[in-house]
């Protein structure tokens, strides 16, 4: 009798109900990216995000798949993001973008505003990265500026979901958002 008590003690601690995830990356210029499928200011609904196993770092800046519905004309499109923007700056952290790592699916806020990304989103990711590598160290951002920072952008492809290798029109920006979704 407890050799089977401990024997499904060990079958229930062995499963994991949360999903294993399996990514690979995929260098951000194998993409198609179609700058003209959103409009700043445009409003989507997400309803799928790839995750990463993998977060910005000094030479990486790893851009995650948000698969969004649009709007206006109910087209599916897919949206890399650094980064995500929230509705004011944090009073506690003083941030006002933060990674889509952080975002809560289960917050369900899947309202967005597109902002498309700049030059000067590739400063901010390096910038937010080596402050928070650094403990507080001050930051040189001579070199943000100069263009040397960004070696290798990188899209997160899950294996595991198959939504994300089907073929959409694609974009880079950032998913603003009106309310918190952390």
């Amino acid at each position: 009798m407890n050799y089977y008590f401990f024997l499904l003690l060990i079958v229930l601690f062995s499963c994991n109900n949360s999903p294993k995830h399996e990514y690979e990356y995929k260098d951000l210029k194998t993409f198609q990216i179609d700058s003209t499928v959103l409009a700043d200011g445009d409003l989507v609904e997400i309803f799928a995000m790839s995750g990463s196993g993998k977060t910005n770092d000094k030479d990486n800046v790893y851009y995650y798949q948000t698969l969004v519905k649009t709007r206006s004309r109910n087209d599916t499109i897919r949206i890399l993001s650094p980064l995500f923007k929230l509705p004011t700056e944090d009073k506690i952290t003083g941030r006002e973008y933060f990674s889509p790592k952080e975002y809560n699916y289960n917050s369900k806020i899947l309202e967005a505003k597109f902002e498309r990304k700049d030059e000067n989103l590739n400063i901010l990711i390096q910038a937010l990265n080596d402050l928070s590598n650094k403990d507080g160290e001050p930051v040189d951002l001579t070199a943000y500026f100069n263009g040397g920072m960004v070696k290798h952008e990188m899209v997160a492809v899950n294996k595991t979901l198959p939504i994300f290798n089907n073929t959409y029109k694609t974009i880079i920006g950032i998913l603003a958002f009106t309310k918190d979704p952390r």
